[in-house]
């Protein structure tokens, strides 16, 4: 098995985490208790602050400024004003359980003690700063992959977004503010293109890509921006794959995503929700050559489920979070 075919399978584990397979969530957010890494190398915690909108605009250079009417975008579901603003992840990490803490977000609407059975009896973890529920039961998978030999697939998903395999970008349309905006349309899709990467060896930013026009795309209107952080309850995606000459196109329900923005530009998020224990137990089995990492998934996944009950009560699905950090980029149009 090449080396760019295992990054694209262990990539597959990765980004199927990006939706959530419980009970609806709670609307308000504010019970999420959701944090984030800020970059690459750090784990300095991203607090979402939550406040009442206020009114807004803004400039072509990314200010709080208002934005000219002849400058708006197209006319779409939020309205015939704003501007669009596409974002591309450098980075894409799992978020760890630290002593019971962890990123990530209240997905099934409750805080599990370990003993309620409609969260499968799972304990929910605590979020840096403090709000508890946070579901994030794949963080307790995560050490069982690494010592079954799985220890560089992290960095293998981070080599293929590097080398332009995994190319997701986050659109933003009919963008009046970036500090805070009622009604956002956000598109997450798969792009085309061979990223530059900086001194550091990190995508750089302000590049861009062709769209993928095989690639599936999801899109939700009505996301908000909030004290600079945009805020999506729901949205659909479609993540594919390819390993050998098999094709995966694995679609995850309800996602929740919240991305700051950046004063430099740049973005930092959370992505949290569910993978559905059949479709990773068949994922991971037919990664050739990946050592006892089936064999564990296999055995353990089924134990972490809780989310997506059955009518039995069993839950279907692994809670995950995925954090990630995003730069500035544009679209070939």
């Amino acid at each position: 098995m090449t080396p760019r075919v295992v990054r694209t399978a262990l990539a597959v584990v990765a980004t199927a985490a990006l939706g959530a397979c419980g009970e609806p969530a709670d609307e308000s957010g504010g019970d999420a208790g959701v944090d984030a890494t800020s970059d690459a190398t750090s784990d300095a915690a991203l607090e979402v602050v939550t406040s009442d909108v206020n009114d807004g605009g803004m400039a072509a250079d990314g200010s709080g400024d208002d934005v000219d009417a002849e400058d708006s975008g197209p006319a779409g579901a939020c309205g015939p004003l704003g501007e669009s603003r596409t974002y591309v992840l450098k980075t894409l990490r799992f978020a760890r359980n630290e002593a019971g803490v962890s990123a990530g977000f209240d997905l099934d609407g409750r805080t599990s003690d370990g003993t309620d059975p409609v969260g499968c009896r799972k304990l929910d973890l605590t979020s840096p700063s403090g709000t508890p529920g946070v579901d994030n039961q794949f963080a307790s998978l995560l050490p069982a992959i690494e010592a079954a030999g799985g220890m560089a697939f992290e960095g293998l998903i981070q080599d293929a977004i590097n080398e332009g395999d995994i190319l997701l970008l986050i659109e933003l349309t009919s963008v009046e503010s970036l500090d805070d905006d009622d009604c956002v349309s956000v598109e997450v899709q798969s792009g085309l293109g061979t990223p530059l990467l900086d001194q550091a060896g990190a995508m750089a930013a302000n590049q861009t890509f062709a769209r993928d026009p095989e690639g599936d795309h999801s899109h939700v209107d009505g996301a908000r921006i909030v004290d600079g952080t945009l805020a999506v309850d729901s949205i659909r995606v479609t993540v594919p794959a390819y390993v050998f000459f098999y094709e995966f196109r694995i679609p995850v329900e309800s996602a929740r995503m919240e991305m700051h923005i950046n004063e430099d530009g740049t973005a930092t998020g959370v992505l949290g929700g569910g993978i559905e224990v059949d479709t990773l137990i068949e994922i991971v089995s037919q990664i050739d050559g990946a050592g006892g990492v089936p064999d564990a998934v296999t055995a353990l996944a089924p134990g972490l489920a809780d989310l997506a009950p059955n009518d039995s009560g069993q839950c279907t699905a692994v809670s995950a979070v995925l954090t990630f950090d995003a730069v500035p980029a544009y679209f070939y149009e």
